[in-house]
């Protein structure tokens, strides 16, 4: 009977302990990972001018500038006005490059893998084989050979997903070498043979001057190094996708 009350306690206890909560996005960053995260439907986490100056860029106006809200400090700038806001996001023009972070412009990091990619988009257009939506130095987003369909891409092509045009998706990539998977949308997702590669830049939209690129509006995107949890991965899709 002792030994009967003892395991009825203690099933009790176990039952009542608390499931795990997302503790927020900056809590991501808590033990010092690298990466960061970007709002751009928040104006007030863009500004006019490459520097962070001249305010916030108004509905139709350029953005040159986009606060990484993580505390990394990994802020987005470009110089050359390509970058249009709109009122759930940023477009860019698909040439001359988007926002962006790399070496001698805010020297991005170098996070090797594994890493996460989850960000919320919308692609305005199709640009043919291989057009970049996001480039990560040595991985990339690619809209792939047909129309509408996405691939991750590190020293060889992804499997294809359908997103489709001009609708919001929520893509998540993970990049760990021969682990690395893409999905869209909460989907199960595809896991491809893929070269493990470092992510040693961050660009929205084309880092090649725009050549292979097309236009993408991005409402949030999240980059951080280390794999996440459920609780948290389900808390960044939820975050990027509201």
């Amino acid at each position: 009977m002792i030994a009967q009350g003892i395991l009825g306690a203690t099933r009790r206890r176990a039952a009542a302990a608390p499931a795990a909560s997302f503790g927020g996005m900056p809590a991501l960053f808590s033990a010092g990972q690298k990466g960061a995260y970007y709002d751009f439907t928040n104006r007030t986490k863009l500004a006019v001018n490459a520097d962070g100056s001249g305010g916030s860029p108004g509905i139709g106006a350029t953005a040159r500038w986009a606060v990484d809200q993580s505390p990394n400090g990994n802020h987005l700038r470009n110089t050359v006005g390509t970058v249009s806001v709109v009122d759930n996001g940023i477009v860019t023009s698909g040439s001359n490059y988007g926002l962006f972070n790399m070496g001698g412009f805010g020297d991005w990091p170098r996070v090797d893998p594994p890493f996460e990619l989850i960000a919320t988009l919308q692609q305005e257009g199709y640009g043919g084989i291989d057009a970049r939506l996001l480039d990560l130095g040595g991985v990339s987003l690619l809209q792939g050979s047909r129309s509408g369909k996405i691939r991750a891409f590190a020293s060889g092509y992804g499997s294809e997903v359908a997103p489709g045009l001009a609708a919001d998706f929520t893509v998540h990539l993970i990049f760990n070498g021969p682990a690395s998977s893409i999905a869209i949308n909460g989907a199960p997702p595809s896991t491809d043979n893929l070269a493990a590669q470092p992510c040693t830049q961050v660009v929205v939209g084309s880092d090649v001057g725009g050549n292979n690129a097309v236009p993408v509006r991005v409402k949030r995107l999240f980059i951080r190094s280390g794999a996440l949890n459920q609780v948290d991965r389900a808390g960044v899709m939820t975050w990027v996708s509201a």
